[in-house]
């Protein structure tokens, strides 16, 4: 019997009226690489059908236990049906841009069935008018519970669900799914007796936790005599830090990943991560200052994969082996290139913080939470979320995905982008992505909150065209102050102006690469 662990559990038992945690990825495929250019949704059925067997995850489904005594687990569905959980819709003519996020918002905003494994896969055709899916193209949306897999692990199932040529082994769908090995009911008595056993054994989890903190204690007292940080600036509140509506909106920006490393590598010791936390610094800013309500401080929660740091990670381990950091983003800091160098000292000062701390101590106190605990405390989680103060203005994720081309039957994956969690207190979710050459900040947010998504994009990339301006004229006055030769200084042409901005605003709802 496999039961959920520490976050894994925590984000069954949190999630309450409008705060569903759920994760999603929208691909957008070119089928001119597949055979005889065309995909049947069939094909696709079947390469989901072959890929179960190794994903065992996806054909499980939970079981909660009694008054929710501890944590549920995992069993298998008896019936499960797999074109339940792969699906096929098209959107209405002119099929743009702005229906396609309109419709994944849609279906991202609504509750997985619990009693169903706990994915859904909708497959979108009518895509004509969106300008970087070629003719005849299609979009996927995969949707998971948050329970069962986080950023890294979410990032290796894509890879795992394509293949890495167009000309795939032949899938024949049969219309059988294979049986699963594992239990597919745990009785009611066995799960009692573990919750009685696993509440005797937790002064011992208590213990072990409490004998991490003092070391880590002290390293962060030494830390700071060292100046290595200092504690981040309180999260003042905006617009995004009150309660969700549950309706949401969605839109993204995809860069050229070549432009991100130049803006990158412009600036000594930043790193890309540094580059988006000022893109959404400065997005966020402007969208404040354009409803009227200039920001104060603004602060970003950022997941960090803690497996590199741990050891024996095993199958049993949880699915969600993050922790999370604490950013300041800088946003008093009005000239852009200023800002990155701020927010880089920022995420250093964090980085230093978070090694001191130590990888595995958010771990031991998910893990050390008793479940009858967490279930009480999740009745009143929107007043721990919203306040004054709130925890972080915003979450921004980064997963970098593979570089080189994935199939889905036969045709060619083009662009992704990711799509988080929105909750109570943390009404604006940001995440980056990057795949063959390029990148993406796709961001969700409560539909209340943000009625003008498309404004918003502009602000992101607006941002990042004034983050590259700062950048360029840095180096153009670092190179004009070389000393040249005479001759060299006779024969230099004249600078090239900047080219004029590009349009922020698409005026025909089509996503445009910048």
């Amino acid at each position: 019997m496999e039961q959920l662990r520490g976050i894994d559990a925590s984000f069954i038992h949190l999630e309450r009226n409008k705060n569903r945690f759920q994760v999603g990825t929208l691909l957008f495929y070119d089928v001119s690489t597949a055979s005889n250019q065309f995909v049947r949704f069939k094909e696709i059925l079947a390469t989901f059908r072959d890929r179960i067997t190794k994903e065992s995850l996806l054909r499980k489904k939970v079981q909660q236990v009694p008054f929710g005594l501890d944590d549920p687990y995992w069993v298998e569905d008896d019936n499960f049906d797999i074109e339940y959980h792969v699906r096929h819709i098209a959107l209405p003519k002119p099929g743009d841009w702005r229906q396609l996020c309109i419709q994944v918002a849609r279906i991202h905003s609504r509750p997985l069935d619990l009693n169903r494994p706990l994915w859904e896969v909708y497959v979108i055709e009518g895509l004509d008018n969106v300008k970087t899916i070629p003719k005849g193209g299609f979009a996927m949306y995969v949707k998971l519970h948050h329970a069962a897999i986080d950023g890294i692990a979410g990032n290796d199932l894509i890879s795992a669900i394509h293949d890495a040529v167009p000309t795939p082994a032949q899938n024949v769908d049969d219309g059988e799914t294979e049986a699963g090995t594992g239990p597919s009911v745990v009785d009611n008595l066995t799960m009692l007796t573990r919750a009685a056993t696993n509440m005797a054994k937790q002064p011992f989890r208590f213990y072990n936790l409490a004998r991490k903190l003092p070391p880590a204690i002290s390293r962060i007292r030494k830390g700071r005599k060292q100046g290595l940080f200092s504690p981040v600036s309180k999260s003042d509140h905006t617009r995004f830090n009150d309660r969700v509506s549950g309706h949401l909106v969605m839109d993204a920006a995809i860069f050229p990943l070549d432009e991100l490393k130049a803006v990158k590598n412009a600036v000594a010791g930043v790193t890309i991560n540094d580059v988006m936390l000022a893109i959404v610094s400065g997005a966020m800013s402007k969208y404040l200052n354009a409803k009227g309500e200039p920001p104060a401080q603004l602060t970003a929660g950022m997941p960090i994969n803690v497996r590199p740091f741990l050891n024996n990670v095993t199958e049993q381990d949880a699915n969600n082996l993050v922790s999370v950091s604490k950013v300041s983003l800088e946003n008093l800091v009005d000239d852009p290139l200023e800002r990155l160098l701020s927010i880089h000292q920022a995420a250093q000062e964090t980085k230093a913080y978070q090694d001191a701390l130590g990888a595995d101590i958010m771990l031991e106190v998910s893990r050390s939470m008793p479940a009858l605990l967490v279930n009480m405390a999740s009745r009143s989680l929107h007043h721990v979320l919203v306040s004054e103060s709130p925890l972080v203005n915003t979450i921004v994720t980064n997963v970098p995905g593979s570089q080189k081309p994935l199939y889905m039957a036969g045709a060619k994956l083009e662009g992704m982008c990711n799509i988080g969690v929105v909750l109570d207190g943390m009404g604006i979710f940001h995440a980056v992505s990057s795949y063959c050459g390029t990148a993406t900040v796709s961001f969700q947010a409560c539909r209340a909150m943000m009625p003008d998504p498309q404004f918003y994009r502009s602000c992101v990339i607006d941002t990042f065209e004034e983050l590259k301006t700062a950048t360029q004229m840095a180096l153009d006055s670092v190179n004009e102050s070389e000393p040249q030769s005479a001759e060299k200084s006779e024969a230099k042409p004249e600078s090239k102006s900047k080219s004029e901005p590009r349009p922020v605003v698409d005026t025909d709802n089509t996503l445009e690469t910048h």
